[in-house]
C-alpha cells in the first residue's frame, strides 16, 4: 500500500505542472463561456431562458467542461508527446518550433471562443466552416471599421498570445526539470480511448459539437467549444444532413413534393427586376412596431403594390438566402451550397431557366467581386452578366462602406445597364448599405428621430436610393412592362440596443410585388417563404415546364400552407398559420411547439400538452417529409 501511495505521489508530482497548465486553460475557457452566456442571454432561444433550473444548469455545465477539456487534452497531449521526443533529440530549434506552434494553437482556441461572443448574433450559432467563405477580401474591409474596435481587438490578441506564451514556457521549464513526465500522456490517452470504445458512436464524443444528443439545440450552443464546432464542420464536410428515411417514398410524396409544373397563361413576357434587400426585417414596415421606419418611397410604392405581410426567410445568412431565392432550395451544408459538391444535383436555375425563354439576365452588387461567393453562385445559376463594384466607373472615388459602394451609385449603374438590354430581361440587385455596420455616405444629410437605430437610418438611405432609381426609370420604354419584386435575404435586428431573440418574429421579412403595368394596392396575409420567389418569377415570365422548388408561386391561388427555416446546424423549424415547431435533425427530437398567434413572445412550450398532440404530429410529419425529400435531392436520388 505504501508503495502504491508512493507511486501515485510520484506520478502526481511529475505531472502536476501539466494538470495546472490544462486547468488554467480550462478555467479561461469557462470564464469566456460565462461572458458568452450573459452577453447573448437575450438571444438564446431556449429552455435556459424560459425554464432555468438546476438540472439544466448542471447538465450544460458538465458538457461544457467536457467539450473544452477534449479540445485542450487532444491539442496538448500532442504537445507533450513531441516534447518527449525532444528530450532524446536535444535540438533547441525543435523545441522553439513546437512551442510556437502550440502557442498559436492554444491562442487560436481562446481567440475564436472570444470572437464567438460577438459573432454569434450574426450567425445564430458558433463558428463553423462557413467563416472561410464569408468575405473575399476581409483585410480591405478593416479600414472601414472603427479604429478603437481594431485597437481593442489587437490588444486582446496580444494579451492572449502573451498569456499563452508565458504558460507554455512555464510548462517547458518544468518539463526540463523533470516535473512533467510521459505517464500523463499514456494514462490520459488510454482513458479517453477506453471511453470512446464503450460508446456506440465514438465520433459523437470525439467531436462533441452538434451530435451532443443529450442536449437540446440551445443548451448545446452554451456547451460547445468554438474550435470544436469549426473543426467538426470541416471534418464532416458535406454530411450535415444524414439520409432521412422517416417514410416510404410514396408516403413522403403524398406529404410533400418538390416537383411542380408551371403553365402560366402569360402572353407578354414581362421584364422582372428583383431587389434582394440585405438584412431588412419586417419591423421596418410594420406601423404597429416600435421600429417602424418612415420610408417615403416604400410608402408610395405600397399604395400600388401587393404587400405580403406573413413571409419568412430560410436562415440568417446571405449565402443561404440567395440560393433559397434564386434556386428555391434549402442549403443544408455549413459552407455555401455553391462551394460544395452538391452543385451537380438537379435544381431549377433562375438565370438558365429564364434564358431558355429569351430572357437576358444580370446580377448587380456594390461589393467586391465574388464576396460571399456571389459571382460563383450566379454563374452556377446561369446569369448572363455579373457586375460588382469594380465595374462602376471611378469606383475607388465613390462613397463606400465596409461592404462596398453605396446603394444609390450601384442602382444608377444598374439603371444604365438595364437601358442597354433588350426585352425581356431579368435584373437582380443585391444592396449593401443596409448591411452591418450601417455606415451612411457623408453627403446623405438627414435629421432622424431620436429613436432611430443605425439600421433604421441605413434603411432610410436605401429608401432614398430606390426613389432615385425609380424616378430615373419611370419614363423609360421598358418600365411599364416590368414587375419589381422586393424581398429580404434574411432578417436582422432592427435595433442593436434591443436584442431579443424570437424564432418566429426573427424570421419574418417583407415582400412587395409591384407590377408597373397593373398598379393595384393589395395586402396579402398568405403564408410565404423565400422558396416561393423562383416559382413566382417563372410564373411572371410565362415559363411553361417542370420546376424543382420547395415553394409555390405567390400568383397561384393554392400555395404552401407552411414556411420552412433552418435555425442552426441541427435545428429546423416549420411554421403554419398558427403554430411554430422546432425539430432537431440530429437526434430526431421535437424541441418546441408554440402558438405564435396567441403567444407572440413564445413563452409557453406546448410540446408536452395532450391538447396539442394533433398539431405536433401534423407539423412533425410535414417537417420530416421535407427533410427526407431534401436528403434525397442532395443524394441525387429519384424524387417527386
Amino acid at each position: 500500500m505504501d508503495n502504491f501511495n508512493y507511486q501515485v505521489k510520484k506520478i502526481w508530482g511529475n505531472n502536476k505542472s501539466f494538470v495546472v497548465f490544462i486547468g488554467t486553460l480550462l478555467l479561461t475557457l469557462s470564464i469566456i463561456k460565462i461572458i458568452f452566456y450573459y452577453y447573448n442571454h437575450s438571444l438564446l432561444f431556449s429552455t435556459i431562458n424560459a425554464n432555468t433550473n438546476w438540472s439544466i444548469i448542471l447538465s450544460t455545465t458538465k458538457w461544457s467542461i467536457y467539450a473544452d477539456l477534449l479540445v485542450l487534452l487532444f491539442l496538448n497531449f500532442l504537445f507533450l508527446f513531441l516534447l518527449h521526443f525532444r528530450k532524446f533529440l536535444k535540438v533547441g530549434l525543435y523545441k522553439k518550433i513546437i512551442n510556437l506552434f502550440f502557442i498559436f494553437c492554444n491562442s487560436f482556441t481562446i481567440l475564436l471562443n472570444v470572437i464567438d461572443i460577438f459573432y454569434y448574433r450574426f450567425h445564430n450559432q458558433r463558428a463553423n466552416a462557413d467563416m472561410l467563405y464569408v468575405l473575399n477580401s476581409p483585410l480591405q474591409k478593416l479600414k472601414y471599421l472603427n479604429p478603437l474596435f481594431i485597437i481593442g481587438l489587437l490588444l486582446i490578441m496580444i494579451v492572449i498570445v502573451f498569456f499563452i506564451g508565458k504558460l507554455h514556457y512555464w510548462l517547458i521549464r518544468n518539463f526540463e526539470k523533470g516535473k512533467t513526465n510521459f505517464e500523463v500522456l499514456v494514462i490520459g490517452f488510454l482513458g479517453i480511448l477506453i471511453f470512446f470504445t464503450l460508446t456506440n458512436k465514438p465520433e459523437k464524443y470525439l467531436l462533441p459539437t452538434y451530435p451532443l444528443t443529450q442536449l437540446n439545440s440551445s443548451e448545446l450552443t452554451i456547451s460547445q467549444n468554438s474550435v470544436h464546432t469549426f473543426l467538426y464542420s470541416l471534418f464532416r464536410k458535406e454530411r450535415e444532413l444524414q439520409q432521412s428515411n422517416y417514410f416510404t417514398d410514396s408516403k413522403c410524396d403524398s406529404l410533400f413534393t418538390i416537383k411542380h409544373f408551371s403553365s402560366s397563361p402569360q402572353k407578354i413576357k414581362k421584364n422582372i427586376v428583383l431587389f434582394i434587400m440585405e438584412s431588412v426585417p419586417f419591423e421596418f414596415f410594420d406601423s404597429t412596431n416600435k421600429n417602424y421606419t418612415q420610408l417615403p418611397f416604400f410608402s408610395s410604392l405600397l399604395q400600388k403594390s401587393t404587400f405580403y405581410t406573413n413571409a419568412f426567410c430560410y436562415s440568417h445568412e446571405s449565402n443561404k438566402g440567395i440560393t433559397a431565392l434564386l434556386a428555391s432550395i434549402p442549403t443544408i451544408t455549413d459552407i455555401p451550397l455553391y462551394h460544395s459538391s452538391y452543385i451537380t444535383m438537379p435544381i431549377t436555375k433562375a438565370g438558365a431557366t429564364l434564358g431558355k425563354t429569351g430572357y437576358k439576365s444580370m446580377f448587380c452588387i456594390g461589393d467586391n467581386y465574388d464576396d460571399f461567393g456571389f459571382a460563383k453562385c450566379t454563374n452556377w445559376l446561369g446569369f448572363g452578366n455579373y457586375y460588382s463594384k469594380e465595374n462602376l466607373p471611378n469606383y475607388k472615388n465613390l462613397p463606400s462602406q465596409a461592404m462596398g459602394v453605396h446603394d444609390e451609385y450601384v442602382l444608377d449603374f444598374m439603371y444604365q445597364k438595364i437601358n442597354t438590354l433588350s426585352q425581356p430581361f431579368f435584373s437582380v440587385n443585391f444592396n449593401i448599405s443596409t448591411h452591418y455596420d450601417y455606415a451612411l455616405p457623408k453627403n446623405f444629410i438627414k435629421n432622424f428621430p431620436e429613436n432611430y437605430s443605425t439600421a433604421m437610418k441605413s434603411m432610410t438611405y436605401y429608401d432614398y436610393s430606390l426613389g432615385k432609381f425609380f424616378d430615373a426609370s419611370k419614363n423609360e420604354a421598358w418600365f411599364k412592362n416590368t414587375v419589381f419584386i422586393f424581398w429580404s435575404d434574411h432578417w436582422m435586428f432592427p435595433n442593436e440596443k434591443d436584442l431579443v431573440y424570437n424564432n418566429v418574429a426573427n424570421y419574418k421579412i417583407p415582400i412587395i410585388i409591384y407590377d408597373a403595368g397593373n398598379e393595384v394596392k393589395k395586402t396579402d396575409s398568405t403564408l410565404a417563404s423565400q422558396f416561393d420567389i423562383l416559382p413566382t418569377i417563372l410564373d411572371i415570365s410565362g415559363y411553361k415546364g417542370e420546376v424543382i422548388s420547395y415553394g409555390n408561386s405567390l400568383l397561384q391561388k393554392e400555395g404552401n400552407n407552411f414556411a420552412f427555416s433552418k435555425i442552426n446546424s441541427t435545428l429546423y423549424q416549420i411554421i403554419d398559420s398558427t403554430y411554430a415547431l422546432g425539430f432537431n435533425s440530429t437526434n430526431n427530437n421535437t424541441e418546441y411547439l408554440y402558438n405564435y398567434k396567441t403567444d407572440a413572445s413564445l413563452k409557453t412550450n406546448l410540446i408536452g400538452l395532450p391538447s396539442h398532440i394533433n398539431q405536433k404530429a401534423r407539423l412533425e410529419e410535414k417537417i420530416k417529409a421535407i427533410l427526407q425529400k431534401t436528403s434525397m435531392q442532395y443524394g441525387n436520388k429519384k424524387f417527386k
